[in-house]
């Protein structure tokens, strides 16, 4: 039966004993850094709490506009479905309004 473990040994007490010939554990690694891809990115000393605000100023920022934008003519859309809307199903006619509330005023996000 296959238990899906190497038929070496070496290697299998290799993963359990990591100190062992071929690899290093982190006590062996000390004092030796690697170069940050990053260094604009201060390092916290600790990272289980809220980072102060220095630290996010490295980060890019796109903040939320003001009010909704849309490429959408909503004054042209509202004439078609004004023309258009007679010959729509109910269901139809409510998803156009809705259509044009989100646009006017910006979608509901449930927040």
């Amino acid at each position: 039966m296959d238990l899906g473990l190497p038929e070496d040994w070496d290697t299998l007490k290799a993963w359990i004993q990591p100190s062992s010939q071929g690899y290093t554990t982190s006590q062996h690694l000390e004092g030796e850094r690697k170069q940050l891809s990053h260094p604009e990115i201060l390092l916290l000393a600790d990272y289980s709490g809220l980072a102060p605000k220095e630290f996010w100023a490295a980060f890019p920022s796109y903040p939320l506009p003001a009010g909704p934008t849309t490429s959408v003519r909503v004054d042209r859309l509202k004439i078609l479905i004004r023309r258009f809307g007679t010959n729509w199903s109910g269901a139809k006619n409510r998803v156009a309004r809705r259509a044009i509330k989100n646009l006017s005023r910006g979608g509901e996000t449930g927040v």
